[in-house]
């Protein structure tokens, strides 16, 4: 097993605790140790082949099929996007939207149901997809994910100006109540960025967790919601003085 592996392997690991419906709290208890350890070598912190084959055997997972099920799935997802993908993705962004759907399990009819599209209109979103090649569209609208769940956009790239300016609109307005928005202004060094960035990583995909989570309730029980995790440098001396 190569370091390069690792991060695959551990994607794969998680999608099969996924699957089994195991919380890393529930790891944990198996294993005898605190969830934070658990979570800290999941994402690849101080992991080792030992407490990683702990984790397959607290699953009822062979460490052999994780291997497996890892070199299967670098060998059908690609992670980059070429940039033709990408400006046809952020030519309609509503189809981008899908495809991120498409990523997280949701079912073409499910999709089509959430957004009351007819038959036309989703099949029209996934032959736009299936152009592209972000997907394989396959008999009875089934669909094969052709790219990996998290992207890598190009900086600055299509994709990125067109939800940035999506985003934008979303949230020009801050004024929700307290719980609902948070912002903390803070001076640290440049190597405390890359534990900022990590943080962000890990929040970023609990959200996902959350929301794959509820994605088995009915539809009357939830609603949309962007989860927006920034952070830009800034000079307080432009906050206003209003003295």
């Amino acid at each position: 097993m190569l370091q390069s592996d690792i991060p695959q392997i551990l994607a794969s690991l998680k999608n099969a605790l996924r699957a089994r419906h195991l919380t890393y709290k529930e790891i944990a208890a198996r294993l005898g140790v605190h969830e934070t350890t658990v979570k800290r070598n999941l994402n690849g912190r101080g992991l080792s082949l030992e407490f990683l084959e702990r984790i397959c055997n607290a699953a009822d997972l062979r460490i052999t099929d994780l291997l497996e099920i890892s070199a299967e799935s670098r060998e059908s997802h690609r992670r980059q996007i070429s940039i033709r993908q990408e400006s046809g993705l952020a030519s309609n962004l509503q189809s981008t939207f899908f495809f991120l759907l498409l990523q997280r399990k949701w079912t073409p009819e499910e999709i089509r149901v959430e957004f009351g599209l007819t038959e036309a209109q989703l099949v029209n979103h996934l032959v736009r997809l299936d152009r592209l090649g972000v997907i394989k569209l396959l008999p009875n609208n089934r669909v094969k994910m052709l790219i990996d769940r998290h992207p890598e956009w190009k900086s600055g790239g299509p994709i990125r100006q067109s939800f940035n300016r999506w985003l934008g609109q979303q949230f020009a307005h801050m004024d929700w109540p307290r719980g609902m928005f948070e912002v903390e202004t803070v001076k640290i060094a440049p190597s405390s960025l890359a534990l900022i960035q990590s943080l962000m990583k890990d929040f970023s995909e609990a959200v996902i967790r959350v929301g794959e989570r509820d994605h088995q309730l009915s539809g009357e029980q939830c609603s949309w919601y962007s989860v927006l995790v920034a952070a830009r440098t800034v000079d307080p001396l432009t906050i206003p003085d209003g003295s």
